[in-house]
């Protein structure tokens, strides 16, 4: 796999084999945003459609997310000051959605954010079992 920074953008090109030319090529099979900002690994099926078998899928997809990997953690070591205010604008970026109807988040997006959160839970110390109870016993008051 190789990865080229072109713009503000990266670019993912697999190999293939030529059999006419007898000859390696690459082919562009995904482009993420560079720097700035944390990315979501793709899924193997989230690949350009038609390239590649699905264990090359696989192999491909596992060594974009090892670069999208590298540089979150390159990004997120650059500027540790601001990884609060970043969570911050998510955090009040995503509560907006939830103000709206109806909520355009999936099911999917939402076990993601359900997954990605329960991890900065237990860094701050905060009790998800103790905030669920506390919710519920606010919505029997109400």
């Amino acid at each position: 796999m190789q990865f080229r920074e072109t713009g503000n953008r990266v670019q993912c090109y697999a190999p293939w084999y030529d059999a006419t030319s007898r000859r390696t090529r690459q082919k562009l099979v995904y482009a993420f945003t560079a720097g700035g900002h944390f990315q979501q690994p793709p899924q193997p099926d989230q690949l350009r459609e038609g390239v590649g078998t699905a264990d090359q899928r696989r192999e491909w997809a596992a060594d974009i997310r090892a670069e999208i990997l590298e540089r979150n953690k390159a990004f997120g070591a650059a500027a540790p000051g601001t990884l609060a205010m970043m969570l911050n604008t998510v955090s009040v970026a995503i509560m907006m959605q939830f103000e709206g109807f109806p909520i355009p988040f999936s099911a999917r997006d939402m076990d993601r954010m359900r997954v990605s959160v329960r991890p900065l839970l237990r860094l701050l110390e905060i009790d998800v079992d103790e905030v669920n109870a506390k919710f519920k016993t606010k919505e029997r008051k109400s």
